[in-house]
């Protein structure tokens, strides 16, 4: 095979949508049949623009492709993240598998994750233990989570627009408070976010 390098070491010049969009396509298609040909691969698959895409783009992987989705406790049968999967993945000739998360983690299972998991929250603990026993273990898992990365210029520029402000290190970091929890009084992060400006 052959190593090529992701991430540019020289000024990049401004190229057409377009180009991008097919040559991205390609890459991504590429990289999951690539990694079908070492791995049984899963593809967790909700109602958002991002798994559906990667679902697309795995298509010739399909015969063997496990799609799942998780149904979180506070899920109802008219979820678009269960309603939308259960239709379109059959239509697709593919089996749609559901996780089904607990309300609540088993106390044995919650003693093992808060010993096990560096960064457990007890709000991502049933999801953690419907995966631990009912995903298939032998399993390479994609999952989609591009979206907010590619959104994210556009929704900052609405904020900014909206605010009146320019982008800073505090607004970025109230970003990230808002998507991932991370604090935004988090002195670690607001120094990182400004020298990334």
């Amino acid at each position: 095979g052959k190593v090529q390098r992701f991430w540019p070491d020289h000024e990049l010049p401004t190229r057409a949508l377009e180009e991008v969009v097919e040559e991205n396509a390609k890459l991504l298609k590429a990289l999951i049949e690539s990694a079908s040909h070492r791995y049984e691969l899963a593809l967790t698959v909700t109602a958002g623009q991002d798994t559906r895409l990667l679902l697309a783009a795995s298509k010739a992987t399909w015969p063997r492709l496990y799609c799942f989705t998780t149904e979180h406790w506070h899920f109802t049968a008219d979820h678009p993240d269960i309603q939308i999967p259960s239709r379109l993945l059959p239509r697709l000739g593919l089996q749609h598998h559901g996780i089904k998360c607990p309300s609540r983690m088993d106390r044995e299972f919650r003693e093992l994750y808060k010993r096990n998991v560096s960064t457990a929250h007890d709000v991502y603990g049933p999801m953690a233990q419907a995966l631990h026993f009912q995903y298939p273990e032998e399993r390479l898992c994609m999952q989609g989570t591009g979206i907010p990365i590619t959104t994210f210029p556009s929704n900052l520029r609405r904020l900014q627009k909206t605010a009146g402000k320019e982008t800073s290190p505090e607004t970025l970091a109230w970003l990230m408070e808002r998507w991932v929890g991370l604090p935004k009084e988090h002195e670690f992060a607001r120094e990182a976010l400004d020298r990334w400006l």
